[in-house]
């Protein structure tokens, strides 16, 4: 029992297809949501912060009180630092 052979033309458009479809998926969905930057369409707008901004600020603020003066902390500030985290 021998397994038929597709044309090669079935498979060309088969491949052909699939790069279509990559495409689409790159240039449909995957483009940039925001063309213009916000700066040019709202230049009154005052800058403002997201909440995710402000909540690793906050963590970041309490892990710096938390270490600030001891090095019995989780980790040493020398530690964090060879690890390439900066304190500020």
């Amino acid at each position: 029992m021998e397994i038929p052979e597709a044309p090669v033309t079935v498979l060309i458009a088969g491949v052909l297809l699939i790069f279509a479809s990559i495409i689409v998926t790159f240039v449909v969905v995957l483009k940039p949501r925001h063309a213009i930057p916000l700066s040019r369409r709202r230049p009154d707008a005052a800058a403002s912060t997201s909440r995710l901004t402000l909540l690793t600020n906050t963590a970041v603020g309490a892990i710096n009180k938390r270490m600030k003066g001891r090095n019995d902390f989780l980790v040493s500030r020398d530690k964090l630092e060879r690890a390439g985290l900066k304190t500020q």
